[in-house]
This record gives structure tokens, sequence and C-alpha cells, in this order.
């Protein structure tokens, strides 16, 4: 994957789609340095793009970083990525076992069901 994402880099040196990509395959072979340099590289070129922020995640709970992993999954579903995406991500469940996705799900849970009623009282 790293390879053919390396490949697909030297057509297209530019595109930060396959950088994320790259970078999650990276971390997950161990190669932090170069993960978190491919992941940044993205992330700097489009800062609010939730799926930059959520490969961010994976990458940071990979690596051990398990409250930089959770700043950037509350940033992505900001930015609305799935939730059910990230409910479900097989990388987070170290996050699922103690809780603290749950506790990050049900806080923004609130505050989107709390904007919703604010905008629907707001058009009374």
């Amino acid at each position: 994957a790293i390879q053919l994402a390396t490949g697909e880099l030297k057509l297209n040196p530019t595109s930060t789609v396959i950088r994320a990509r790259m970078a999650v395959y990276l971390a997950k072979s161990g190669k932090t340095k170069r993960a978190d340099d491919e992941i940044s590289t993205a992330l700097n070129s489009d800062p609010t793009n939730p799926s930059y922020m959520f490969k961010a995640a994976m990458i940071a709970n990979l690596e051990g970083h398990s409250e930089s992993a959770l700043t950037l999954l509350d940033n992505a579903l900001a930015h609305g990525y799935s939730r059910a995406e990230v409910e479900h991500e097989q990388e987070f469940a170290n996050l699922r076992q103690n809780g603290r996705l749950q506790q990050l799900l049900k806080r923004t849970a609130t505050i989107v069901r709390g904007t919703e009623k604010k905008t629907i009282s707001e058009r009374r």
C-alpha cells in the first residue's frame, strides 16, 4: 500500500488525499515520523478537512497519543465527519474500552442536539 501510494505521489505530487491515506499506512507500519510528516502536509493544505482530521486521529492513537487522538476526533466530528465511522473504527478500540470514545460521542451528540433545539426555537 505504501509503495502504491508513493507511486501515485510521483504522478500527482500535490495530492493531499494520497498523502493522508499513505500517512495511515505508514503509521500502521511503524514509520511514525514519515506518517506525521505526510498527515501534517495534508492538514496544512486543508486544515478544516474532517477526513484528514480523522486520519490524524488514527495516527495519533496508533502512536499512543490518545489525548491528541480524542481532540482530533472532536474536531473531525465538529467539521461533519461521520459519527458512525468514528464509533466503529477498529483503530479506536482502546478508546472504546476505556470509555473515552463514548464520552466524546455523548458530549458531541449533546452539543448537536442543543444546537438543533436552539435552531428550532429561533425559527418560531
